[in-house]
């Protein structure tokens, strides 16, 4: 069985919400060592110790882009999502469509990503 390079720096965004919760714990378990940080707009909840929280709107380019900026991160678990509500569609294409646009954006500017691609802006 071939053995796996450990990650240096994950970055989970939403990881104060349920899915993101757990990959953080699972990401603790597995590589301890790697430095891990947070994206979320309420740092204030579920939080691990060791783990770096940067509280941040994902439907923010300047934000996304400084928190990618000083995290630097290799690896991105993007998990951000509003509360699951039909009252609030607007809600779900901020930080769906934009937040992650954002966070590609960003991970493009610091070499996370490696890969071209484009977007396709219609907002």
């Amino acid at each position: 069985m071939a053995s796996q390079t450990p990650f240096e720096s994950v970055l989970v965004t939403g990881s104060c919400g349920f899915i993101g919760h757990h990959i953080v714990s699972k990401q603790l378990e597995s590589e301890p060592s790697c430095q891990l940080s947070v994206l979320d707009a309420d740092v204030d909840r579920n939080q691990f110790p060791g783990v770096a929280y940067h509280k941040c709107d994902i439907s923010s380019n300047d934000q996304v882009q400084h928190a990618l900026q000083k995290v630097k991160p290799q690896v991105i678990f993007h998990t951000e999502c509003p509360p699951s509500s039909p009252d609030i569609p607007s809600l779900f294409e901020k930080l769906i469509v934009l937040g992650t646009r954002n966070v590609l954006e960003a991970a493009l500017a610091i070499g996370t990503v490696r890969v071209s691609f484009k977007l396709v802006s219609h907002l």
